[in-house]
């Protein structure tokens, strides 16, 4: 399991700002980058990195490297600015954030990476994107909080290789995406129109509308995964439904669930490994100490009906 953050040790080494899990001990992926890493994403067998970094592995690399397993590499000149979210579509690397050009392509914030060249998306994006997914044979691209305005400019969209549509008629800011029970979920900051313009920070779409998780949660949902048949979230949130989520919380279906944690700060990321899920985040203690990354230990429990 390969981690990615602001962190420069791990199990007491050096590992700057990126670091792998072999289920007993953290370890340095080659000499590190040198700056913050956003985002972790597998393509043809290789695993690619962006953030915020201009070198990984004492070579310069410009937001974006690679990594064969022994080396990293730069990508095809790399990007000028941030990269936050990567999605693979149609067998080509997605990649969005804050860039405005890739290699020596204009591409607005988001642009892809073939293998071997950079290219456009036969759309400049303007808005910072921070969640890509694909579903429904599409690619689905959500712009991210713009922090100087109360609620949200811009719309979820859809790429299904050609053409570019809207996703429902909504304001949305969105942080990340997940499928799960064959439907498309987003986290973020949403304004839908039967909920009178009040926010919603997690929805689920069903082909048709956007329509909200119960009554949700109290604060933004920055991560998902669906888990031994249940969705969880992590974020900024205390509550989810009518109960109290210290930050996460899991979604069955129907209702939210208390998993009983006591993380004590905010969770921005979840995976799953060898079976296992796995919370990383800004918390320093889930019951006894855990810095920045905690794994989930399940208790039985049953699904409503």
């Amino acid at each position: 399991m390969y981690a990615g953050g602001s962190f420069t040790q791990a199990d007491g080494n050096t590992t700057t700002f990126i670091a792998k899990w072999n289920g007993r001990h953290w370890s340095p992926v080659g000499g590190g980058m040198n700056g913050t890493v956003r985002v972790l994403q597998v393509y043809n067998g290789e695993l690619y990195a962006g953030g915020e970094f201009t070198t990984a592995g004492y070579e310069a690399a410009s937001y974006i490297a690679k990594w064969d397993g022994k080396n990293w590499h730069s990508v095809g000149g790399g990007t000028d600015a941030g990269i936050l979210s990567m999605c693979v579509f149609n067998s080509e690397l997605y990649v969005g954030g804050t860039l405005k050009t890739a290699g020596d392509i204009e591409t607005g914030h988001l642009a892809k990476w073939n293998g071997k060249t950079w290219q456009g998306v036969g759309k400049v994006m303007q808005a910072d994107i921070e969640a890509l997914a694909v579903y429904d044979s599409a690619l689905y691209v959500g712009a991210g909080f713009d922090k100087t305005d109360a609620i949200p400019k811009h719309k979820i969209e859809k790429f299904d290789g050609k053409v570019w549509s809207n996703v429902g008629n909504i304001l949305a800011a969105a942080n990340t995406f997940t499928v799960y029970n064959k439907q498309l979920y987003a986290g973020g900051k949403f304004n839908l129109e039967e909920e009178d313009m009040k926010p919603v920070y997690v929805c689920r779409w069903d082909g048709k509308n956007w329509l909200p998780l119960g009554f949700g949660t109290n604060d933004l949902v920055l991560a998902m995964q669906a888990h031994n048949g249940f969705l969880y979230t992590g974020g900024t949130f205390t509550k989810a439904g009518n109960s109290d989520a210290q930050y996460v919380a899991s979604w069955d279906g129907t209702r939210w669930n208390y998993t009983g944690n006591s993380i004590n700060n905010f969770v921005l990321t979840l995976c799953e490994y060898k079976g296992e899920l796995y919370a990383g985040g800004s918390f320093t203690g889930v019951g006894n100490t855990a810095n920045y990354v905690a794994r989930w230990i399940e208790k039985k429990k049953k699904k409503s009906k």
